[in-house]
């Protein structure tokens, strides 16, 4: 399967479950207004010696739905003490499968969160580069040419993406970073063939 395939494979789950954070985190925004207000008014009841009853009412009701989407969303938070960590290993994985030629790992089979295995994705585009300068070093052109390619796939599947700074906050930064690797690696192909050929008529003289 080519890599570009393999990535959308993996991808489209990925986004179906950001998706679903990122509107809980929407949710959990409006119900936190909600609570603060309708909190503020019970106590000022309170204070005025009034009755708070209604306002203990749609707070709890409030507190209700909320609770269970701060549940479902509280990974996000915790996986983020480690993330640093955790991204430069999905890196690693996916840069191995990719130069071995294997099937790419995704965040089940590495058992990391899919928002973190998304920006070490977006990480390995500089490591990839860093591959095709070597390449150029040796004059091995076609196979630079392999690896700009791969660097291309992982960032047409991750251009686009947008998540809430909460939910792989970075990635529209590294998307741009990739962006712009891209571009430099391919102004240094050009040069590389550019000069490979002009070797080759030199000799050919």
């Amino acid at each position: 399967m080519q890599i570009d395939q393999q990535l959308n494979a993996i991808l489209d789950p990925i986004l179906e479950e950001l998706d679903i954070y990122d509107n809980n985190r929407e949710t959990i925004i409006q119900l936190t207004r909600n609570l603060n207000r309708e909190s503020g008014k019970g106590i000022a009841a309170i204070v005025k010696g009034r009755d708070p009853q209604k306002f203990l009412e749609s707070t709890r009701i409030t507190y209700a739905k909320l609770l269970p989407i701060m549940e479902a969303t509280a990974s996000v938070l915790s996986w983020n003490v480690s993330s640093s960590g955790v991204e430069e290993y999905a890196e690693l994985e996916i840069l191995n499968a990719i130069v071995t030629q294997h099937s790419i790992p995704g965040p089940s089979d590495l058992k990391i969160p899919s928002w973190i295995w998304i920006t070490g994705l977006a990480d390995v585009v500089g490591e990839l580069r860093r591959i095709v300068l070597r390449n150029l070093l040796a004059t091995n052109i076609p196979q630079a040419q392999v690896h700009l390619d791969q660097m291309n796939a992982i960032y047409d599947a991750i251009i686009g993406l947008e998540f809430g700074k909460q939910i792989a906050g970075s990635l529209r930064k590294k998307v741009d970073t990739a962006r712009y690797l891209i571009e430099r690696t391919e102004s240094d192909m050009l040069m590389a063939s550019l000069g490979w050929k002009i070797s080759e008529q030199n000799n050919d003289d």
